[in-house]
């Protein structure tokens, strides 16, 4: 896929911004034919049927042609080729976009490299692997060029951990440091979930446990202040009861305030 490049300033130039709409259009079809078809900037009449239809073609070119912005054959700017007879070139296309021959030049570069590249992937030499010394023929014969020939030594093969190593000595599972005996696996005390386990290990079950307990303390310490407030308001109520039938009647007041403790010990009661 080509790619058309154009100035970040491409927009706000002089000779862009003096040409209408649609002359504009036609510069930019043009530039990315060109990009397409890597004709170095150069838009046949051929090209030109292949872009896209426009009203008032010939006045756009003219347009264009007038502005500088395009040339036609016999043209005196001296940074653009001639173009043949009845063909445009772009001005200053080459300025921003590569020539045919760069293209190729890269994509044969390219390919190059990936042709390296699998044969170095699949172990044959290329060309850059083969010296002067390994060229000599015996009777003719060219011999095959390994990295051995060029004194490059093999990288070391990996060993299989599947296969024991016999240079190295086998350790016993499950021995201590220092003695025979078996490493006994650590005791845990029993969790909240009943069971014995490593606490540091997430357990549902335990989690589930201490969200209960947690409820439970919570529902304790509620009816517990409950009680609490209801025992200071009945304290206030007999103290407020008290005050009130000593200033009328101090004899009807302790009759009351009996009569008040008895009712309230019922309710406890119950």
């Amino acid at each position: 896929m080509a790619w058309a490049k154009f100035d970040d300033m491409f927009p706000w130039s002089r000779k862009v911004r003096r040409i209408s709409d649609a002359a504009f259009r036609l510069h930019v079809s043009g530039i990315v034919s060109c990009a397409r078809d890597l004709t170095d900037g150069i838009i046949t009449q051929d090209d030109m049927d292949e872009l896209p239809p426009m009203r008032g073609l010939d006045k756009r070119l003219a347009e264009l042609v007038d502005g500088g912005l395009w040339h036609v054959k016999g043209h005196r700017c001296g940074k653009c080729a001639q173009p043949p007879t009845g063909a445009w070139v772009i001005h200053d296309y080459l300025d921003y976009n590569p020539t045919k021959a760069d293209v190729d030049a890269e994509k044969a570069a390219a390919r190059d490299r990936q042709r390296k590249r699998r044969l170095a992937r699949a172990g044959v030499a290329t060309d850059q692997d083969v010296t002067r010394d390994s060229r000599v023929t015996n009777g003719g014969v060219t011999p095959s060029v390994t990295r051995e020939s060029h004194g490059v030594s093999q990288p070391p093969s990996l060993p299989d951990p599947s296969i024991p190593d016999p240079t190295r000595p086998v350790k016993e599972v499950g021995s201590s440091l220092g003695g025979n005996s078996p490493k006994q696996a650590p005791e845990f005390a029993p969790q909240a979930c009943g069971r014995s386990h490593d606490p540091a290990k997430s357990c549902g079950a335990c989690a589930i446990a201490r969200r209960d307990v947690k409820n439970s303390d919570a529902a304790v310490e509620r009816e517990t202040n409950r009680r609490q407030r209801a025992a200071d308001a009945k304290a206030r109520a007999e103290r407020q009861a008290e005050a009130d039938a000593t200033e009328v009647d101090p004899e009807a007041g302790k009759r009351a305030i009996d009569k008040f403790k008895q009712s309230t010990t019922k309710e406890s009661a119950k």
